[in-house]
């Protein structure tokens, strides 16, 4: 991008990233506390979480082009921290009732979402936020994300268990080697995916 560095560009980025990784490891405590799942294996998860922050480009679409930048899904992950720059709308969220909702973009905003792994580790009580990215506006699009993955074989809280609620997943979940079943099954669907890979 640039022949000589841009040391500043990486200094910054390197702040950003920072930031919203705090923001996720703020968003796992809420969830570890808000189930009653012990705080001292919440430290232990945060720990074992790693980051993958991309910068993304939306150009406006083509007098024939669909309008999607990007089709409806959820994403693979723990948690994502979508950040929409530009003041241009695009993200849309599907409510419980089917319905999809624009999320407006600000500088200020940042749009947590629950992605596959997340839902596995609470037994299927937390659902992957299914989203899509629609291209109304005339010109290109910016956003960042920040994606959280486990690093560690991953197992389903004790507390997150009863009759009301059996396991619905195998206890142990690897979450690398999720994205490396999908790289070969190719399954788009949420729940047939996670069911193909780990489901009871």
């Amino acid at each position: 991008m640039w022949r000589e560095g841009n040391s500043h560009f990486c200094e910054w980025m390197n702040e950003y990233a920072k930031l919203l990784g705090e923001l996720d490891r703020m968003t796992k405590r809420m969830v570890f506390e808000s189930y009653g799942v012990d705080m001292e294996r919440c430290d232990c998860f945060i720990e074992s979480s790693n980051y993958l922050l991309r910068c993304l480009k939306y150009r406006a679409p083509q007098m024939d082009e669909e309008i999607f930048g990007l089709q409806s899904h959820t994403d693979l992950t723990l948690i994502s921290v979508v950040h929409q720059l530009n003041n241009l709308n695009g993200l849309e969220i599907k409510l419980k009732d089917g319905e999809w909702t624009g999320v407006d973009a600000s500088p200020s905003m940042f749009v947590v979402m629950a992605g596959d792994a997340l839902n596995v580790w609470s037994n299927g009580k937390i659902r992957p936020c299914e989203h899509r990215v629609i291209m109304n506006a005339k010109q290109t699009r910016y956003s960042t994300g920040l994606f959280s993955f486990y690093s560690k074989v991953m197992e389903i809280p004790e507390e997150l268990v009863n009759e009301q609620h059996p396991l619905r997943y195998k206890p142990t979940f690897g979450h690398y080697d999720y994205l490396s079943f999908l790289d070969k099954e190719k399954i788009k669907e949420f729940y047939p995916r996670i069911q193909a890979y780990c489901g009871i």
